[in-house]
């Protein structure tokens, strides 16, 4: 079922920010700004889904993210604290990383619904496990296991990966 959102920019097909509808179907989520104006962001492009306040994306705003995604405007601070959501889909759009950024009370709905969907793609279709890098030196040198199980578990909690990928890093980490 389609959710009611304000889009605020990083889609290249729709150019101004407004009132969209977002569909989180079995390969991708599908995002309308009126009859002609559509966008589908698939699961495969999809490198990160997360769920944002405005503090935390003024803070992830770069000079680069401005010039590849125009200046988003999210008002001048005010006195009360107003918490605001935004799902933040990060993606590659034609070797472009983007990302797509939207606010409104279905947030967490959708964010949600976005994660279950994209972690059953996942499971039907494995993303590339990426080259690994040739071991440690038998110098002494050691991989602070701990450290890197405690990155995949992130990349485990925010759905950029599934359970399966987490454990077989895991157990490779740890030598098993």
């Amino acid at each position: 079922m389609a959710k009611k959102l304000i889009y605020c920019g990083g889609i290249p097909e729709i150019k101004k920010p407004g009132a969209v509808t977002a569909k989180v179907a079995a390969e991708s989520v599908m995002v309308s700004a009126g009859m002609f104006k559509k966008a589908t962001i698939p699961y495969s492009s999809m490198t990160g889904v997360s769920m944002k306040t405005d503090e935390q994306i003024s803070k992830d705003v770069t000079l680069t993210r401005l010039l590849a995604l125009g200046v988003f405007a999210f008002g001048a601070k005010k006195t009360t604290k107003t918490v605001t959501n935004h799902l933040v889909i990060e993606y590659d759009c034609g070797g472009l990383q983007t990302a797509a950024i939207f606010k409104g009370d279905a947030v967490p709905v959708v964010n949600g619904d976005i994660l279950k969907r994209r972690t059953k793609y996942i499971k039907k279709n494995p993303l590339p496990v990426p080259a690994e890098s040739p071991a440690p030196a038998a110098s002494g040198a050691t991989v602070d296991a701990a450290g890197e199980i405690a990155k995949f578990k992130e990349l485990l909690d925010s759905g950029a990966i599934t359970q399966d990928e987490y454990d077989a890093k895991k157990k490779q980490l740890l030598g098993l």
